[in-house]
């Protein structure tokens, strides 16, 4: 299964270790993550003023202009487990 994540790009559902809002990028150890990823490549486009959140795959970090929530609703409306723990 493949979890539509806006901006016409799907990613495989099973890869999704995390969905997060773009407002815990200001935590210091999320901030830190972010500029790892980027500095190892693993990150996958860029920025703008309409992300609301970013997923963390296997293999990349991805951004979205949906929020987590509306991420969620889609991951459960095609039947991908979703915990909130």
């Amino acid at each position: 299964m493949f979890l539509p994540i806006g901006r016409d790009k799907c990613i495989p559902a099973k890869e999704v270790i995390g969905i997060f809002s773009i407002s815990t990028i200001a935590s210091p150890a999320t901030g830190e993550f972010m500029r790892t990823a980027r500095e190892e490549g693993f990150v996958a486009g860029r920025i703008d003023n309409a992300i609301k959140s970013f997923i963390v795959t296997d293999d990349s970090v991805y951004f979205s202009a949906l929020v987590p929530d509306t991420l969620r609703k889609r991951s459960l409306s095609r039947g991908i487990l979703w915990s909130d723990q």
